[in-house]
């Protein structure tokens, strides 16, 4: 199991230069992965960082640990934009960029402040579409696309992603909605998340098999589990082996919206949840590597 620190682009992580230090003294401490939230707005009027210019000075200050966004929302993207941007940083990075992707929501007018809000499902057909021109967009070769939400006039775009046949995409989705998993079960990874509480070593039972029914590989495939730490406290070793036996490859860190930057840079350095006990859960059944 890979542990992972999953930051929302917002305050306390509001400052692009504090959150990249705080990047390095993560992967000083140990960890594996940090990654941000790609939000426009949140629930209430908050500091907010551009997620992708915060990256780039992540991958600048850091050397091993695996970065991006979770999740971007590819329906507000502009495709070109993001394909020049995620080779970009993937090349700045050394081939350690994760791309995670969802269709997004309105929930907090990400959609409708700036323009027409699709519904959810013109959402989940603009995503299908919008990877698959990501797909062709990074392999270097000449590409021209025709779908019902985007079209894309025959083009080449160079140079193509350091990571081969691609950077590697972690597909988000509430469980136990389906569809969002049919999706992710053709890409690298599924970054899961609970309609209501919080996914249990038998969700993920469930989704696992789910994934592997329809055509993932348990062998190449990333399953991400987030838990939002309220006490700065690691999980015990017999959650954290639960979670592994049930197919979780990352553990990922998240923090409750109010807690100091002080404290939550205390935790970070002192090291992810790696005692003795649980040393041999770091070997991943996914094909991700930090």
């Amino acid at each position: 199991m890979y542990f992972g620190i999953y930051a929302a682009n917002a305050a306390p992580f509001a400052d692009p230069q504090t959150t990249a230090q705080v990047a390095r003294e993560a992967e000083d401490a140990g960890w594996d992965g940090f990654f941000l939230s790609d939000n426009l707005l949140f629930e209430r009027v908050v500091p907010v960082a551009e997620t992708w210019i915060t990256l780039a000075a992540i991958a600048a200050r850091t050397e091993r640990i695996r970065l991006g966004p979770l999740v971007t929302a590819l329906p507000r993207r502009h495709l070109g934009r993001l394909a020049r941007e995620t080779v970009t940083l993937d090349r700045l990075s050394r081939g350690r960029l994760v791309l995670g992707v969802g269709s997004g929501d309105d929930r907090w007018g990400e959609y409708s402040t700036f323009g027409p809000a699709p519904s959810q499902v013109q959402l989940g057909a603009m995503l299908d579409e919008a990877l698959a021109v990501l797909q062709g967009l990074w392999s270097g070769q000449p590409f021209s696309f025709e779908g019902t939400y985007y079209r894309i006039g025959p083009t080449q775009l160079l140079p193509t992603p350091v990571q081969q046949p691609g950077i590697p995409i972690w597909v988000a989705g509430r469980w136990p909605h389906k569809r969002p998993f049919r999706r992710a079960a053709a890409w690298n990874g599924v970054f899961p998340n609970a309609i209501d509480g919080e996914l249990t070593p038998g969700d993920y039972r469930a989704i696992r098999a789910f994934l592997a029914e329809h055509g993932a590989d348990p062998a190449h495939f990333d399953i991400v589990h987030t838990q939002e730490v309220v006490s700065l406290a690691h999980p015990a070793d017999d959650t954290l082996r639960a979670y592994t036996q049930a197919g979780v490859t990352w553990w990922l860190v998240s923090f409750a919206d109010d807690t100091p930057l002080a404290a939550l840079r205390d935790y970070i350095r002192s090291g992810p949840p790696r005692s003795p006990a649980s040393e041999p859960l770091q070997q991943t059944q996914g094909g991700m590597q930090p």
